[in-house]
C-alpha cells in the first residue's frame, strides 16, 4: 500500500469549457466527475477535454488498484483573460486542497497549456505525472470524406458557421453590387479587404463576445463597450476616407484632427472605464489600477493634440511639411507628446515585469 501519498488526478479546463456548458467547478470525486464527464460528452462529444476527463477516470482507477490514496477532481479557468483565469484556478485548486488535503498531483491535460499550469500546480503539491490527452484520427479516406462532409454541413446549416461561410460572402457580394451601381467598382478588392479586415479583427479579439459579457455584468458598462467601439470605427473610418479623397496633405492632416482625433481619445477612455467599472462590479479591484494607469497616457496626448491643432491653424494649407517639424520643436507642442510617450514605455514594462515576477512566484 502507498498510504504515505495523498495523490489527486487533476483535470484542468483552462479556457472553461464546462463553464460554457452550465458545469459549475471544482468537481471532486470520482462519481462526480463520472457524471460530469458523460453529460458534457452528450452535449460535446467531439472536445478534448472530454477526452482528458475519461482519461483521468482512468488514471484514477489504475492508481486505486495499485493501492494508492488517491482522489480525483476538476478545475476550470476562464476562456475571457488570462490573469482572471489564473486566479480562479488558483481559488479552485486551493478548495481541492482543503477537500482532499492532497500532497502529490497526477495532471491531466488536453495539451495546450501544460506549460501555463505546471508552475501553479507545483505550488501545491509534487507534480508526479503528467497525462497530455492526444485524440487519436482516423487517416482513412472514408473517414476524411466523412469529416469533410460534416464540416460543410456545419458551415452551411449551423452557427456560427454560416456568418463566415455564407454571410461575409454574401457581404462582398453586396458591396460589389453597391460600388458598382455607384460608379466605384475599380475599388472593389480594397473595400473587400477592409471588410474582411474588420471581420477578421472583430472575430480574432472577440469583440462581441467581450461587448455582450460586459452586457451582463450590466448593460450600463455593455452600452459603453459598444458606444467606445463605435467612436473609435468612426475615428478609422474617417481617416480611411481623409486618405483616401486628400492624400498626405496638411489639409488632411488639419482634418484627420479636427474629425477623427477626438472620437479617438473619447473612445479609448470610454473603454478604459468600462474595464475598470466591471472589474469593480466582479470584486477585481486590485486589477483597477492597470487600466487606471493607462488613462496617463491617453491625457498627455489629448494635451498634445489640443496645442498642436492650435498652431497647426496657423498654418497655411499649402505649406511644406517642414512647418510641422517646426511645430514639434517647440516644447509647448512637443512636451506632452513627450510625456505620453515616456509613460506609455513605463507602464508596458511595467506590466511585463509584474507579470514576469507573478508568473515565478506562481
Amino acid at each position: 500500500m502507498n498510504n504515505d501519498k495523498r495523490v489527486i488526478v487533476l483535470v484542468v479546463d483552462i479556457d472553461d469549457d464546462l463553464g460554457r456548458e452550465g458545469f459549475n467547478t471544482p468537481i471532486i470525486g470520482y462519481e462526480n466527475v463520472k457524471e460530469t464527464a458523460i453529460s458534457f460528452g452528450l452535449k460535446r462529444p467531439y472536445d478534448s477535454d472530454l477526452n482528458a476527463l475519461f482519461d483521468a477516470l482512468r488514471i484514477y482507477n489504475e492508481l486505486r488498484e495499485k493501492g494508492y490514496s488517491v482522489e480525483i477532481a476538476v478545475v476550470a479557468g476562464d476562456y475571457r483573460d488570462r490573469v482572471e483565469a489564473s486566479l480562479k484556478l488558483n481559488r479552485e485548486i486551493e478548495i481541492v486542497k482543503k477537500a482532499t488535503g492532497f500532497t502529490h498531483i497526477f495532471f491531466v491535460s488536453d495539451g495546450m497549456h501544460d506549460e501555463q499550469i505546471l508552475p501553479l500546480l507545483n505550488s501545491y503539491g509534487v507534480v508526479i505525472g503528467v497525462e497530455r490527452v492526444v485524440v487519436e484520427q482516423s487517416r482513412s479516406i472514408e473517414e476524411t470524406y466523412i469529416l469533410l462532409g460534416r464540416y460543410l454541413k456545419k458551415a452551411f446549416t449551423e452557427q456560427p458557421y454560416t456568418k463566415f461561410f455564407l454571410g461575409i460572402p454574401g457581404l462582398i457580394l453586396i458591396a460589389y453590387v453597391i460600388t458598382s451601381l455607384m460608379g466605384f467598382a475599380g475599388y472593389i478588392w480594397e473595400i473587400i479587404a477592409l471588410v474582411l479586415g474588420f471581420t477578421m479583427f472583430i472575430k480574432g479579439f472577440g469583440v462581441f463576445e467581450h461587448v455582450m459579457n460586459y452586457w451582463r455584468v450590466s448593460p450600463l458598462i455593455g452600452l459603453m463597450m459598444f458606444f467606445s467601439i463605435i467612436l473609435l470605427s468612426y475615428a478609422v473610418l474617417v481617416n480611411l476616407l481623409i486618405a483616401y479623397f486628400y492624400g498626405v496633405s496638411i489639409v488632411s492632416l488639419k482634418l484627420t484632427i479636427n474629425l477623427s482625433a477626438l472620437p479617438l481619445i473619447l473612445g479609448l477612455m470610454v473603454l478604459l472605464s468600462a474595464r475598470i467599472f466591471y472589474k469593480l462590479i466582479k470584486g477585481m479591484p486590485g486589477l483597477v489600477w492597470r487600466d487606471s494607469l493607462l488613462m496617463v497616457p491617453l491625457v498627455f496626448f489629448m494635451v498634445f493634440i489640443n496645442n498642436f491643432n492650435g498652431e497647426l491653424a496657423k498654418i497655411s494649407d499649402n505649406a511644406s511639411f517642414d512647418s510641422i517639424i517646426n511645430l514639434l520643436n517647440s516644447q509647448y507642442v512637443s512636451l506632452p507628446l513627450i510625456l505620453s510617450i515616456v509613460f506609455s514605455i513605463v507602464i508596458a514594462l511595467l506590466f511585463i515585469m509584474i507579470d514576469v515576477f507573478v508568473g515565478k512566484k506562481s
